[in-house]
């Protein structure tokens, strides 16, 4: 009896200690809290960089944006730039996919593209579009001559962003393309091209690219020959889509309110259901024209439409800066622009009259081109031909390079003051294989230009004696070549 109560008197005092001890513990807690917010431990300087988290991972810093650029697995490039000003965030999937690569079937790179917003395997195009609108998303396919961009905007939120990346990855994995929506599509390009041959400006346009790039890819034109497009049947897309829509073909923007692990796997996801497959061949290297070319179009209209060039500039090439900025006093800085100010406001030749390179993968081409009244055409022309020789002489005055200089640079971070403007430009890094820090080193290489940069760049890459002019009008009856 004795031993019963010493054992019950000692189980009681446990008890009666560890109920005492509970509030010196939770106080012991609380001040253990204070302490370590009031003395924050260092960070670990040994955490691992990201390099060793990403592969081929590289990063840039400058007053524009922040640029990281790392390689998934499945060989997909990625480019992101975090923006936590707005919750939303900004994705695009560029593939080398545009109607460069048509080849013998023209239009096939369109009627692929216009396909891929009409369903998956499990969604119709009605369903695709229902998902996306619930959580406010945006999503479009833009065809172009080089590439190709599947683009989608999205909030944020897990639930949202959760919804849209599932979306699309699966439209990507299994694009319905389905046999009825590839006819309205072939019958809706057939139209455009119709409505085409009823613009002067179309027309010039196209012939204009099927002279300059004769017998080579870029001659293609984005909507595609009538004849090509009507014999194109749905399998064709298939065999497009499968061949080119693939990761080692694909580079990847993401700008946004996004941790660049959190755009990781993003782009894990986005480009997991596509096969490996290869990159394309590179784009045959254009030759520049070995003589002039003129070529007319009879059109019913009270204006000409003249466009005239020749191949001109690539984004890799070691002239674009001081071609760039010769171009911008020469035709490319509008109503200040030499032949803007000749050809319009000394002359009253032409509304408009302009210059400007279009750098590609190869040498895009550099035009010059005004709208003129048909009887006007033949001296226009001559007095554009004239500036270049005289600009390619002379170069421009210490005043036009020194105003054409500030004008580039107090307006450079314009071009930068949104999501979308960003992702556009480094969606250029990832498709043409820029310098990651080339737009952060833009104005410094504007600077150091000099007259004698842009007369030797000229002289070096522009013939105004051989180049192509094209002229949509009714006939003047004089030859300008």
């Amino acid at each position: 009896m004795l031993k019963s109560n010493y054992n019950f008197r000692k189980k009681y005092l446990r008890w009666a200690i560890f109920l005492i001890s509970i509030p010196s513990i939770f106080f012991l807690f609380q001040q253990f809290q204070v302490f370590n917010q009031m003395h924050p431990q260092p960070k670990d300087k040994k955490r691992t960089p990201m390099a060793y988290v990403f592969s081929n991972y590289h990063q840039t810093q400058g007053e524009l944006f922040a640029l990281e650029k790392w390689t998934l697995d499945n060989g997909t490039a990625v480019h992101f730039v975090g923006a936590s000003t707005l919750p939303m965030v900004d994705v695009l999937l560029t593939f080398d996919a545009g109607s460069a690569r048509d080849k013998d079937k023209q239009g096939i790179s369109l009627l692929t593209c216009s396909l891929l917003s009409e369903g998956t395997a499990l969604l119709n195009a009605d369903q695709l579009a229902e998902r996306l609108e619930q959580v406010g998303a945006q999503f479009s396919c833009e065809p172009g001559l080089e590439m190709v961009t599947v683009r989608f905007r999205s909030l944020t939120d897990k639930n949202s962003l959760d919804t849209v990346v599932s979306t699309i990855a699966d439209l990507l994995k299994s694009p319905s393309l389905p046999k009825k929506a590839f006819l309205r599509e072939q019958k809706n390009v057939l139209v455009a091209l119709k409505n085409e041959a009823q613009s002067p400006s179309a027309i010039a346009g196209r012939m204009f690219y099927e002279s300059v790039y004769a017998n080579q890819p870029y001659a293609n034109s984005v909507l595609g020959q009538e004849k090509v497009v009507s014999s194109l049947q749905p399998k064709d897309s298939q065999a497009f889509f499968e061949q080119y829509y693939v990761t080692h073909n694909l580079a990847m923007t993401i700008v946004g309110a996004v941790s660049a692990e959190e755009a990781n796997q993003i782009a894990i996801k986005l480009s997991s259901g596509l096969p490996a497959g290869q990159k394309p061949q590179k784009i045959p290297a254009v030759k520049a024209l070995s003589h002039a070319i003129e070529k007319r179009v009879d059109f019913p209209s009270t204006q000409s439409h003249i466009i005239m060039g020749a191949p001109g500039l690539k984004f890799l090439d070691s002239d674009y800066f001081a071609l760039v900025l010769g171009n911008h006093i020469l035709g490319g800085s509008g109503s200040v622009s030499r032949i803007f100010t000749k050809v319009r406001s000394e002359q009253g030749l032409a509304y408009d009259a302009h210059s400007y390179f279009s750098p590609m993968a190869e040498l895009g081409p550099f035009v010059l081109g005004c709208q003129t009244e048909n009887k006007a055409a033949p001296k226009a022309i001559a007095l554009i031909k004239h500036i270049l020789e005289e600009f390619q002489k002379a170069g421009p005055s210490v005043q036009e390079l020194e105003d054409a200089k500030n004008n580039i640079l107090g307006s450079f971070a314009l071009r930068f003051d949104s999501n979308q403007a960003i992702a556009e430009y480094v969606k250029n890094i990832g498709f043409y294989g820029l310098p990651i820090d080339f737009y952060h080193q833009y104005r410094n290489q504007i600077k150091q230009i000099t007259q004698q940069d842009i007369i030797s760049a000229f002289q070096r890459r522009v013939h105004p004696d051989k180049m192509a002019v094209i002229i949509v009008g009714e006939p003047a009856g004089e030859n300008v070549v």
